[in-house]
C-alpha cells in the first residue's frame, strides 16, 4: 500500500467491466498529489486505454454510498476524500489500447479459467 502524506492521496482504483469479464476487478493503490482533478486521477491511473471514472460517495446522513459519474466539470473540492481515508475510484473499461505483439507492457490477468487478459501498462 502506498504511503500517506499531507500533500497526497490514497486512491484505490477498481478496474470493472462485465460480470464475467477476467478484467474485473482488479485492484490497485496509487498516490496521486493534491489538488486532485480528473486529469491527475487519468495520469495516475497504470493501465493503458481509455476508461469511465466513477467516485464512491457517502451519502450524509446514511450508512450507504453511492457511485458519482466523473466528468471533466468535476472539481478538486468534489475530488477529496474525508480525512485520513483513501478515494475509492471505479474504472470502467472504454477501449483498452493497442495491444503489443511481445507483451512487454502489460499487465496479464489469469482467473484460472479458460479467458485470459492483458491490460496494457500505461507508460
Amino acid at each position: 500500500m502506498p504511503t500517506r502524506d499531507a500533500a497526497s492521496v490514497v486512491v484505490r482504483f477498481e478496474i470493472q467491466g462485465e460480470p464475467d469479464a477476467p478484467e474485473s476487478n482488479v485492484v490497485v493503490e496509487v498516490m496521486v498529489p493534491r489538488p486532485i482533478m480528473l486529469a491527475a486521477l487519468t495520469d495516475a491511473f497504470p493501465y493503458e486505454g481509455q476508461f469511465h471514472f466513477r467516485q464512491r460517495v457517502t451519502i450524509k446522513g446514511q450508512r450507504t454510498h453511492c457511485w458519482l459519474d466523473l466528468t471533466e466539470s468535476a472539481t478538486s473540492s468534489d475530488l477529496q476524500p474525508p480525512a485520513g481515508k483513501r478515494l475509492d475510484i471505479r474504472a470502467l473499461p472504454l477501449w483498452f489500447g493497442e495491444q503489443s505483439s511481445n507483451n512487454e507492457g502489460v499487465l496479464d490477468v489469469d482467473w484460472g479459467i479458460d479467458d485470459q487478459v492483458s491490460i496494457p501498462l500505461h507508460s
